[in-house]
């Protein structure tokens, strides 16, 4: 479930992404997406969505965005996927993928859906989660919140923090207007960026 453009978006596993009115519950449109549903973010207004095509061959990961005022999903472009779990992260500059098993996170241009840069980043068994702020793209991994650098395509900092992958709780990263990241898991961390 997502929020933007004053409405929730819902991903059904295996149906269609439903826009639901926040103020009466009341699903108020059906976008068809390609495959089983994986992932639903909003960010630079579109909704993008990440869906799985299962085959014989283990399956194909899509990409596809939608204006919130379109009646069905755009193009799905297919993206560099295992068949572990991913997420997507929208930025101005194009959504940030991240997928469990895949040591690289990368970005997806907004227009061509196709993909513009790559960096290394180990996430093990879990799906990265993944913050772009200027001048760094911070990844949380299970050995903890890596800082790379886009025009090196490097991680140059890890920082270790409360954060374990074997926690009950999911996961999760954020940063506030102040800059500061905050992590969730097993602890509630602060890490406060310098320049």
């Amino acid at each position: 479930m997502t929020s933007g453009a004053g409405t929730l978006w819902v991903l059904d596993l295996s149906g269609p992404l439903l826009q639901i009115d926040p103020a009466s519950g009341a699903i108020t449109r059906h976008l068809p997406v390609r495959g089983l549903s994986a992932d639903g973010t909003y960010g630079d207004g579109f909704i993008w969505v990440i869906t799985k095509e299962p085959n014989a061959g283990g399956g194909q990961d899509y990409l596809s965005k939608a204006g919130p005022s379109r009646h069905v999903t755009g193009k799905a472009a297919p993206i560099p996927a295992p068949e572990l779990a991913c997420a997507g992260f929208p930025r101005p500059q194009g959504t940030w993928i991240g997928c469990a098993g895949v040591d690289r996170i990368t970005l997806i241009d907004r227009r061509s859906l196709k993909p513009t840069q790559s960096l290394r980043v180990g996430s093990g068994r879990y799906t990265p989660h993944i913050v772009p702020g200027p001048p760094a793209v911070w990844v949380l991994t299970p050995s903890g919140l890596a800082r790379a650098d886009p025009a090196t395509g490097r991680v140059t900092t890890i920082i270790r923090t409360g954060y374990s992958p074997s926690a009950m709780s999911a996961p999760d990263l954020i940063m506030d207007s102040a800059g500061r990241l905050w992590i969730t898991g097993s602890l509630l961390t602060v890490v406060a960026q310098t320049p």
